[in-house]
């Protein structure tokens, strides 16, 4: 069984410097050094810390909120209209 270098992926775990290992290779080429990667749906970086799953779900989340914000208050000035516009009509009629 052969490796699949292209799909195949090197992360350092730990306080190590990095920059003194050598990449891992094989006879088919040099395996890619990464910091980071992504493992059923969490972000996992070489630290082991959360702060970079924390920080990409907050910065999905962030549009999200402020478009359901500007939803809501479009919606208030509708009923708002529709409230005005139900008090002048029995008030007319």
């Amino acid at each position: 069984m052969q490796i699949n270098i292209s799909k195949t992926k090197e992360m350092v775990l730990g306080r190590l410097n990095i920059d003194n290992l050598p990449l891992l290779s094989t006879s088919l080429g040099s395996v890619e050094r990464i910091t980071s990667f992504k493992l059923l749906g969490i972000n996992v970086d070489a630290k082991l810390s959360r702060s970079l799953h924390i920080n990409i779900i907050s910065a999905k989340a962030s549009p999200l909120s402020s478009d359901r914000q500007h939803l809501s208050y479009d919606v208030c000035l509708e009923v708002r209209g529709e409230i005005i516009r139900t008090v002048l009509f029995c008030i007319v009629y």
